[in-house]
């Protein structure tokens, strides 16, 4: 009976040891892979020509409270990183508004990392040193960044045989590498990829690899993508809603043809302008165009909607609406806010136009005749003694996340010049709206601490971050991850 009652107690014993057991292994188990970023496995690599991996990333659920992130081996320290001039930075935008991507560049790669606003998202390393770097994110919340290591517009030269690697990876699992690229890019919602590869010769090819369909689309450039004299004649990047791959001439062609290279798989298109004028596109079915009048009349500009009904692919263009705006010294600098929200005309008055009405929404007169002007609405930005002398020359000018920024150039000597966003708040903006802060930007590194294009790495709780900076909030991540 003895014996019967400790084999019994003994039974529980084992079982008690064995739960116990089982939950610290499981709890180890979710705190290492919380803190270990997955492996690159030859299974997840992907090599061009073969079908992307379906999402690996985790759904945004907008209005989680935050929780805090367990502190992760390896990751970037504030002091390896901010000030260092082999550091790069790109801040996101879009959908990935909110992360930041810094690359630390070493003798024979790089080592990179995603930030948010509680540290580290993920990394990886590059067996290149890369020139150029891109972020999205995809809807679901899985993050994409490719990195290339291109000749053409190097700081030093290089001749043709030479290497240019590129690598784009999906939530840090890479996902495409080639060896020889002349140029890549992402879609801005993420959903799709391109990559121009060297084929015979000096002709090219177009790889369009779509995410959300699992295919990869393949366009014979010929050679129309052929650099000449180290400059390639056009530029290529996603149009704004990445519903295509746009192709647009550069100055040193002095084309007039946009061609458009549908992310579904659609026919290659094409749209020639006629005569004089300028022109910018949000796709290949909405354009924006600004057109020369008679000699001292006020310059045409028209939103226009293009149709591909015709069995020859021609486009048929339908006025959306149409302005007459007087453009002092109107070279065709015509842009687009990244969301298509705003027209931009830069003139000696800088002019921001409701893209779905024409209406003009916000006037900026920035030439040397308009100091007086200038000076007066800077009165927000400026202290009571401040003089012409404050005011600077207007650079760039765009628009990011409801934020028009007037990039701002100050000679306050010869020799070092000073640099300034004027932030403009494009949620009230009005015709003779001042700004709302300025902010100083550095031209000699990127990876300053709270500094580069109005967001920065940050420094929370000893943990390296990055915020947006925004006057008013505290500038927490809006989505944070499950």
């Amino acid at each position: 009976m003895k014996f019967a009652l400790l084999a019994k107690l003994g039974g529980f014993l084992a079982l008690a040891v064995a739960v116990v057991f089982l939950l610290f292994f499981w709890l180890g188990k979710d705190s290492a892979e919380q803190n270990v970023p997955a492996p690159v496995s030859p299974q997840s690599t992907q090599r061009k020509g073969s079908p992307p991996e379906s999402s690996i990333g985790k759904p945004i659920r907008v209005g989680q409270a935050r929780r805090t992130r367990p502190t992760i081996q390896g990751a970037f320290t504030p002091q390896e990183v901010i000030g260092n001039r082999d550091c790069l930075f790109q801040a996101g935008r879009g959908n990935a508004a909110g992360l930041g991507l810094v690359a630390l560049l070493n003798e024979s790669g790089a080592r990179f990392e995603v930030l948010d606003g509680e540290g580290r998202v993920l990394g990886g390393t590059l067996p290149f040193v890369p020139n150029h770097y891109r972020i999205a994110r995809h809807a679901d919340g899985s993050v994409l960044t490719a990195f290339g290591d291109l000749r053409l517009n190097s700081l030093a030269f290089r001749p043709e045989e030479t290497s240019e690697p590129v690598r784009i990876f999906r939530d840090g699992g890479m996902i495409f590498e080639t060896d020889k690229a002349w140029d890549f890019g992402l879609s801005p919602d993420g959903s799709a990829f391109y990559v121009v590869e060297p084929t015979s010769g000096h002709a090219s090819r177009l790889l369009i690899r779509n995410l959300d369909q699992g295919t990869e689309y393949q366009h014979d450039l010929g050679y129309e993508y052929t650099a000449v004299h180290n400059e390639l004649p056009y530029g290529l990047r996603f149009t704004a809603n990445g519903s295509e791959v746009m192709m647009v001439p550069s100055i040193m062609s002095g084309g007039k043809s946009h061609i458009f290279f549908p992310a579904d798989g659609g026919n290659r298109r094409q749209i020639t302008l006629e005569g004089r004028g300028a022109v910018v596109f949000e796709s290949m079915h909405h354009g924006y165009y600004a057109f020369p009048q008679s000699k001292n009349e006020p310059w045409l500009i028209q939103k226009k909607e293009l149709r591909w009904d015709a069995p020859d692919h021609a486009p048929a263009t339908k006025d959306i609406w149409s302005r007459e705006i007087s453009l002092e010294h109107f070279y065709g600098d015509i842009s687009l806010s990244n969301d298509t929200a705003w027209l931009i005309l830069d003139s000696w008055v800088i002019y921001i136009l409701d893209a779905k009405t024409g209406a003009t929404t916000f006037a900026w007169p920035h030439a040397r005749p308009y100091d007086e002007e200038q000076l007066a609405r800077l009165s927000t930005v400026l202290t009571p003694e401040a003089t012409i002398a404050d005011i600077g020359g207007v650079g760039q000018v765009d628009i990011v996340d409801d934020q028009l920024r007037l990039y701002r150039r100050i000679y306050r000597s010869p020799t070092r010049p000073s640099y300034f966003f004027d932030v403009f708040d494009m949620t009230s903006i009005a015709l003779d709206s001042k700004p709302k802060f300025r902010v100083a930007v550095s031209r000699s590194n990127s990876c300053q601490a709270g500094d580069f294009s109005l967001r920065g790495l940050q420094i929370v709780d000893g943990t390296l971050t990055y915020l947006t900076q925004e006057r008013g909030s505290d500038n927490s991540p809006t989505a944070p991850r499950s």
